[in-house]
């Protein structure tokens, strides 16, 4: 009888033992996960001010090569005018 329980008691350590290193293991995955969650969550933020600012110079460029055509055409006007 006791020969079985002190096998069993054995086993039951085994399994313990076992069990804290998948729990161990499980914590670190899950800190490895939230670790990339929030790196994730950085890039993304990063992506959408990069995008919020292309936008603007996209805008500003329209606007520059807008007045650049208006400026030329108003230089091509007035030298027609002068050479009238």
């Amino acid at each position: 009888m006791q020969i079985q329980n002190k096998k069993h008691i054995e086993d039951i350590e085994d399994r313990n033992d076992k069990l804290l290193k998948f729990k161990n293991s499980s914590a670190n995955v899950q800190h490895t996960l939230n670790s990339l969650k929030d790196k994730l969550e950085a890039a993304k933020k990063r992506a959408g001010d990069i995008k919020r600012e292309m936008e603007t110079k996209q805008a500003s460029l329209i606007k520059n090569e807008a007045d650049i055509a208006s400026t030329a055409e108003a230089i091509r006007k007035a030298n027609i005018m002068r050479r009238k």
